[in-house]
């Protein structure tokens, strides 16, 4: 589900640097601290499960370091290609599910990726695939790999 019906108060620090044309690298974290407290299930609906309250202690860290390379900074006829690979991290703090305490989960992922984007030609979209690869992590037994594709819209206003 998306969300958990939670109050966060976040704080995002972000740093870009641009090493030399058409390479960046850029980092990301987000702090969150959980303000009011959201519900959830204890088990799925279906398996008659309930609705209990849901809360974490602690602040949760989220973010990712990023090196981008665009061609089109050395031959202009490639310009709308951008290549990147991340290293993603998400600790999230104890969380208490009703009566249920759950341990500190430490997430890690690789992530490839390809933008395709219009801008550079004066259209206003942009097409992106990432590959994820997860990492093994402490306390997290099972992981997923995945695709996501994400087309943007841009729209002035």
């Amino acid at each position: 589900p998306s969300g958990r019906g939670t109050n966060d108060l976040g704080l995002r620090l972000n740093a870009d640097w641009q090493a030399l044309p058409g390479l960046q690298v850029q980092v990301e974290n987000q702090t969150e601290f959980m303000v009011v407290g959201g519900t959830s299930w204890d088990l799925p609906e279906v398996d008659g499960g309930k609705e209990v309250d849901y809360s974490r202690e602690g602040l949760r860290q989220v973010g990712y370091t990023k090196l981008a390379i665009g061609p089109g900074a050395w031959w202009d006829p490639l310009a709308l290609l951008l290549f990147s690979v991340r290293y993603v991290w998400d600790n999230d703090p104890p969380t208490k599910t009703g009566d249920v305490t759950s341990a500190v989960q430490i997430k890690r992922a690789a992530q490839a990726g390809i933008s395709l984007n219009g801008l550079a030609y004066r259209l206003p979209i942009q097409l992106d695939y990432d590959y994820v690869h997860a990492l093994p992590s402490p306390n997290l037994p099972s992981a997923f790999n995945s695709h996501q594709i994400q087309l943007k819209a841009y729209a002035r206003f």
